[in-house]
Parts: structure tokens; C-alpha cells; sequence
């Protein structure tokens, strides 16, 4: 008897869908925009149309995410060693200022005994190359040698010389240790010692960085902000810290969304007046502009028909078509301008059925 009713209801339900759509084909194509499908309950649960709430963009225009502190680019600078060898004792630590030509690590390397001695005989050679110069250049000026004999004189006295100031740059940056293949690395840069990568006893590769040096004044914050914030931020959108009461600003944006984590990194100029450190936590909000009068739907309840864009709204007898225009979009949210409010509900399934009815018409 239950199972009786129960058909009985759908009957009932599928009747009153069918009369919907004959009062629907009734409806001149011009009112389009302005038609209301009459829905009641039990349609509503046949055709399985569920709403959600509109929101204003605002809920939107501000998003929150933590970040970390960086250096900017071109003001961090890497410390390394000209020859591969042993780090014999750190000079600093992280954390410590220090000035241009300052002694920051012993390091132990027998091809620094090796280049010394090579510079010496650089230096001999050059010297050496450049006096047969000179005296084939007094030769030439006699008639006693040919200008190819001049020229390949001075060949070999020009690759002496920067066969000579090639090492002697790679000895520049290292001063002489307290015992045979020790030696002292340097900075070459003012700033704050930010990463000192290397252990003690623990052993160096040539040109791999030992510490690196961060310089200047100016540090940025590195953001990931989900994809669904993402459309609301844009260069120079201002951003508001928990640290300080000045604002930041974006100076960039990551192109592309990470596959895995939906989000993308952004970059933010921070204030000066903040105490930053590199690597320091941050909390930042995005106060993005929002037109106003815009608002925020989910991104399923758009329908297109006829080349227009439109929404059902929720209204006591049924869904009214509203068209809207998208402001912007991500992957689940839209911003758009129309005839909504925030409260309002738009149909987010069985779009399928509504829009059949309408184009029906």
C-alpha cells in the first residue's frame, strides 16, 4: 500500500513538471530574461534542484594567508669557496653583520698551496713574456722581424697576463691561514649573515655557496593563497600585516597554479618600519577592490542560454531566470553584476531541467 502512494506522488510530481513547461512554451522568447518558472515542492524534489546562498564579493575581497619572509631578489648574495677543501672553523654565525673584505670562515685545502705557488710562476711568465715583447717590438722597428712575428709575441704576452689575473682574482678573495694549506675566506659584500650551510670538519665543494650574505633594507614575504583568493589579487592590491600597521603591496604574482595544492605564490613588498627577519612567519590579508553592487555565487549555478549568461533564483513560486554578467571567476566562486542581492538563492543542480524549460519556451 506504501509502495502504492509513493508511485502515486511521482506520478503527480512528473504531471505537474509537464505543466510547467506548457505554461513555460506560453512565454513570448522576448520576456526570456524575465521569466518564473513555477516550481512547486514536489517538482522541486523530481527534477532534484538544490540552491545555495548568494554573497556579497566583499566575503571575498579580503583573503588571509600565512607567509614567509624573504630576501628580495638581487640582494642575497652566496659566500663561496675558490677551492674545494675542508671547513676548518665558521669565523661567524648567522645572524652577525658583516662588512665587505670581513674574515668569515678557515678552510683547509691542498690545492690552495698548489695556486699560491702557480700565481708566482703566473707572474714570472707574464713578466718574462712581456720583456720578449719589448725586444721583439725594438727587433720589428729595425726591420730584423716580421709584423706575424710581432703579433705572435704580444699574443703571448697578452695570455700570460690574464692567464696571471685570472688566478690572482681567484686568490682575492682569501687571505693566507695559520698553517700549510689553510686559508681565510672573505665576504665580499656588507649585509647580515643569513644561512651558514656548512658544519664544522664538514667538507667544501669549489663554488658551492658556505653562507650567503643578505643585503639591504628592503625584505618581501613569499604568500600562497588558494586558488579561489587568487582572483581578487592582483599587482598592487595593498595587504595588511599582523606585525606592523603599514601596508604591504603584491609586486607579483606566480602565473601558474600549483596542480596539487590549487594555490600560487605571491610576492609582497613589506613596510620598513617592521622588524623582519628571513624566514619569519607572516599572516597577510589582501584587501582587494571589489566593484560595488557586484556578488559572489557559486561558480556551478551559471547557465548560459543564447549566448547570455544567467542564474536561477530562488522565488516563492518556482526559480525567476536572472541574467548576470562575470566579473571574475575561479574554479568554484564567480563575482557578478545583476539583479541579486546577498541572501538570495540560486539553483545549483538540476539546471539541466530548468534550462530545458526555458529554451523549450
Amino acid at each position: 500500500m506504501n509502495f502504492c502512494h509513493y508511485k502515486k506522488g511521482v506520478q503527480n510530481a512528473i504531471s505537474g513538471f509537464f505543466l510547467s513547461l506548457f505554461l513555460i512554451v506560453s512565454i513570448p522568447s522576448a520576456a526570456i530574461s524575465q521569466t518564473t518558472i513555477p516550481i512547486s515542492a514536489a517538482n522541486r524534489a523530481a527534477l532534484g534542484i538544490e540552491t545555495e546562498s548568494v554573497l556579497p564579493s566583499t566575503a571575498y575581497a579580503r583573503t588571509t594567508a600565512t607567509g614567509v619572509v624573504i630576501a628580495p631578489a638581487g640582494s642575497s648574495f652566496p659566500i663561496t669557496s675558490p677551492f674545494s677543501g675542508v671547513l676548518v672553523k665558521p669565523l661567524v654565525f648567522s645572524g652577525a653583520n658583516v662588512s665587505k673584505g670581513q674574515e668569515v670562515a678557515l678552510l683547509h685545502s691542498p690545492e690552495y698551496s698548489t695556486a699560491k705557488a702557480q700565481l708566482v710562476t703566473l707572474r714570472l711568465n707574464m713578466v718574462h713574456n712581456q720583456h720578449l715583447y719589448e725586444s721583439e717590438e725594438a727587433l720589428y722597428e729595425l726591420g730584423l722581424r716580421s709584423e706575424l712575428e710581432l703579433d705572435e709575441a704580444k699574443h703571448e704576452m697578452e695570455s700570460a697576463r690574464l692567464e696571471f689575473l685570472a688566478m690572482d682574482e681567484r686568490l682575492s678573495a682569501v687571505l693566507p691561514g695559520n698553517a700549510p694549506g689553510n686559508f681565510v675566506l672573505t665576504t665580499s659584500v656588507d649585509g647580515v649573515v643569513s644561512n651558514f650551510s656548512t658544519r664544522q670538519g664538514s667538507e667544501v665543494s669549489i663554488a658551492s655557496p658556505l653562507l650567503t650574505v643578505f643585503s639591504g633594507s628592503k625584505y618581501w614575504a613569499s604568500v600562497q593563497i588558494a586558488e579561489v583568493g587568487a582572483a581578487q589579487v592582483s599587482t598592487g592590491t595593498e595587504v595588511q600585516l599582523s606585525q606592523t600597521d603599514t601596508l604591504g603591496t603584491v609586486v607579483s604574482i606566480e602565473p601558474e597554479i600549483d596542480p596539487v595544492s590549487r594555490s600560487l605564490e605571491v610576492i609582497v613588498e613589506l613596510p620598513d618600519d617592521g622588524q623582519w627577519r628571513i624566514g619569519q612567519l607572516v599572516s597577510a590579508s589582501f584587501l582587494s577592490e571589489v566593484s560595488p553592487g557586484t556578488q559572489a555565487l557559486p561558480e556551478r549555478s551559471i547557465v548560459r542560454i543564447a549566448g547570455n549568461t544567467f542564474v536561477f533564483v530562488e522565488v516563492p513560486s518556482g526559480f525567476r531566470l536572472t541574467p548576470v554578467t562575470i566579473q571574475t571567476r575561479s574554479r568554484n566562486i564567480v563575482i557578478v553584476s545583476g539583479d541579486l542581492a546577498a541572501g538570495d538563492r540560486v539553483a545549483i543542480s538540476g539546471l539541466a531541467a530548468l534550462k530545458n524549460i526555458i529554451e523549450g519556451a
